[in-house]
């Protein structure tokens, strides 16, 4: 998946991204349940325990199999990137520390 980070920042950081941003912050400010962490992962308006895991072990195959649903097949959603995602998101995750009080 290749993007296009000049076109997302000149978005990001113009009059559309300031628009999105606001639009974004009141669609958060109104979740119902309010949100309880960040990330909180809402599809359809709808947020749940197992979704959320689901997103954290592997946000391509959880959008995949649950956004992406309804599109032709997406180039990004093949088993091989799937199955990729997933190991990535294994192998990058943070080592616990502990916490001495």
């Amino acid at each position: 998946m290749q993007l296009d980070w000049p076109k997302i920042s000149s978005c990001a950081d113009g009059s559309e991204g300031e628009r999105l941003l606001i639009a974004n912050s009141l669609k958060t400010f109104n979740l119902n349940p309010e949100h309880n962490y960040v990330p909180w992962i809402v599809i359809d308006k709808n947020h749940t325990v197992k979704m959320q895991k689901s997103a954290e072990t592997n946000l391509l195959g959880f959008l995949c199999e649950n956004y992406f649903n309804h599109e032709p097949q997406i180039d990004q959603c093949t088993k091989e990137a799937i199955s990729l995602g997933q190991h990535f998101n294994k192998a990058s995750k943070p080592k616990p520390t502990a916490v001495i009080k």
